[in-house]
């Protein structure tokens, strides 16, 4: 059922990354020296620092599950700020016990956290344990490496570095690809092979930074393909494309080593920031929010619910630049705490041109206030310079004819 609308919708999707260089590798039978994610004889604890980025946490779960899948071990994960505990999951009492580093992890550990997030990995770092060449604040890089005696309660560690917190998710996500697990596992029942065991041997991989920074996807035209299905399916309890959809897209886009979404945005497709759920699955999965609609909105669901200060139902910057100017501000406001990508520039409604000015020179004129006004707000709400957040103005019809005529984008 996934498999049959799975090739409709899922268009537009960039995976491009940096050359690997493989120096370590997988197999499923025994070897000399090779460190068991899941042995003849004994399995590796996933550890990640409580204090790491969500997105470590979370992926960490994924991947535990694919190699359940796969091996039908189920691995155990420990958060850890230095002194280990118990994973805590929603609903159980606090579990903390007070254990030296790595003491209670057993002798084979596979340790995932971003240089100077994780105490766990800092703590190696400083020690002269692992090498971070080229991975120290390098956007979405990550290394894996096999590390021999790392402390004197492990005898092998997997060690998987991160740059940033996405580079540790997709050093995790490795762990999945090199065992057989495609990215489509779930949303074309892709299933992986099964094997008895897994081991790692070698010395190291690395990944440079991507080669394009932004990659994503852009749910369009969901109306007779992703909508109608969600409804039907795992989101039917919101008879609309809701957290589980977004969720399971989300995952899509980290095993794809990708990182930026658009959701769904037609009129019969709730808007994404309007339930709390996903805003918080963003988070969880660290993905950058875009739309093509300005400034994060969604206006065919957003604007006919929206309720300005001065009360008025005109989407027309040109006769109503305050009420469109509350409309942004309040968005913008509400993604503070998210990476987003803002579009800016503006369109009419229902996929038609700017509204309100008579004439290219007026048109010209209107956007640059539009512009101005939007990255004021920017400004005003995200704090600091607004050359530092991520914007874009997307040259679509007759957006790219005011362009060639001349319109000025900042920089």
């Amino acid at each position: 059922m996934k498999r049959e609308f799975t090739r409709y919708f899922l268009y537009g999707l960039l995976t491009l990354c940096g050359t690997l260089q493989s120096k370590a590798d997988l197999t499923f039978s025994q070897v000399a020296g090779g460190f068991p994610i899941v042995g003849s004889d004994q399995n590796a604890v996933f550890v990640v620092d409580a204090n790491d980025a969500e997105v470590v946490t979370t992926v960490a779960r994924c991947v535990i599950q694919d190699i359940k899948t796969i091996t039908g071990k189920s691995l155990s994960l420990t958060l850890s700020t230095s002194l280990p505990r118990p994973l805590q999951r929603r609903g159980e009492p606090n579990q903390n016990v007070s254990l030296s580093l790595g003491e209670g992890w057993g002798e084979a550990v596979i340790l995932a956290g971003t240089i100077g997030s994780s105490s766990p990995i800092d703590d190696l770092i400083a020690n002269g344990k692992v090498d971070t060449t080229g991975l120290t604040g390098v956007w979405e890089a990550y290394s894996l490496q096999l590390i021999q005696q790392p402390t004197e309660n492990i005898s092998q560690a997997l060690v998987i570095l991160g740059g940033t917190p996405r580079g540790t998710a997709y050093g995790l996500f490795e762990i999945s690809r090199r065992i057989g697990v495609s990215p489509y596992v779930w949303w074309a029942d892709v299933t992986p092979a099964p094997m008895s065991c897994i081991y790692v041997h070698g010395d190291r991989t690395a990944v440079e930074r991507p080669s394009v920074q932004y990659r994503g996807l852009f749910i369009n035209d969901e109306d007779w393909a992703l909508l109608p299905w969600a409804k039907k399916t795992i989101d039917a309890s919101y008879n609309n494309i809701g957290p589980r959809t977004y969720e399971k897209v989300m995952e899509l886009l980290l095993r794809l080593r990708a990182n930026c979404l658009w959701p769904a945005k037609h009129g019969s497709s709730r808007a994404f920031w309007s339930l709390e759920e996903n805003k918080l699955l963003a988070k969880a999965w660290a993905i950058v929010m875009s739309s093509g609609d300005s400034m994060l909105r969604d206006n065919l669901w957003e604007w006919p619910r929206f309720k300005s200060g001065n009360n008025s139902s005109n989407f027309t910057f040109a006769t109503n630049p305050q009420g469109v100017t509350d409309y942004w501000a309040k968005r913008a406001g509400e993604a503070r705490d998210y990476e987003g990508i803002y579009d800016i520039g503006m369109r009419g409604l229902q996929d038609v041109a700017l509204l309100g000015y008579e004439g290219q020179a007026a048109q010209l004129a209107g956007l640059a206030d539009i512009i101005a006004t939007q990255r004021q707000i920017i400004t005003d709400s995200l704090g600091g310079d607004p050359t530092k957040v991520p914007q874009i103005y997307i040259p679509y019809k007759e957006a790219l004819t005011l362009y060639n005529a001349g319109l000025k984008i900042p920089d």
